[in-house]
């Protein structure tokens, strides 16, 4: 039998019921927050790096809170490989963030410590509610699309069929994204090494 995983926010996911690709897929993911900033990713990318050992990270960016009133984001996207489908993946994504933003009244637009969503599930075109792979953000927002197009620069949108680095360039507005100087300290903090960045 499945062990079944409980977040502090209710959210349920049993493993062996998702891990139903023969073959591990690379997929994009996105990590934001704007409390407790540094300590918050540095907790997420551990917690990832756990589940996904071959992990890696892009550089950290600030941008001011996009639709709220609210203190800067730090945002960043990181690569792995995963053998569970899109649904199982989120699920599991949604497990790890709610182990660190806690339980909370729904989705929307909000200050938190941890949010995190699934960019990109290999080539995947999903379309259906409450879940749309490639994630429209990743295209059209230059928090989710900067750190994105460093990692997968010359990799192809599966909708658009273009590349991450030239949607980035053609961004016409960049909404105030800056490089975060000090994001060793995120890194370090996680344990990640500077190879897995």
């Amino acid at each position: 039998m499945a062990e079944e995983h409980v977040g502090a926010g209710g959210t349920r996911w049993t493993g062996e019921n998702y891990e139903d690709e023969r073959i591990p897929v690379v997929c994009y993911v996105g990590l934001g927050s704007n409390v407790c900033r540094e300590d918050s990713l540095s907790r997420g990318l551990q917690r990832l790096a756990q589940l996904f050992p071959d992990l890696r990270a892009s550089g950290v960016y600030e941008s001011p809170a996009f639709g709220f009133e609210g203190p800067p984001f730090l945002n960043l996207v990181v690569r792995i490989r995963s053998n569970r489908n899109v649904h199982g993946l989120v699920r599991q994504l949604k497990y790890v963030e709610s182990e660190i933003d806690g339980p909370h009244g729904g989705e929307g637009l909000r200050s938190r410590k941890l949010d995190i969503d699934l960019l990109l599930h290999g080539d995947s075109v999903i379309c259906e509610a409450g879940l749309t792979v490639p994630r429209p953000e990743a295209s059209t927002r230059g928090f989710v699309l900067a750190p994105l197009a460093e990692l997968a620069i010359d990799e192809i949108h599966p909708v658009f069929g273009v590349t991450w680095g030239a949607l980035w360039a053609k961004l016409a507005e960049k909404e105030g994204v800056v490089r975060y100087l000090d994001a060793d300290r995120i890194y370090s903090n996680a344990g990640l090494s500077s190879s897995r960045v």
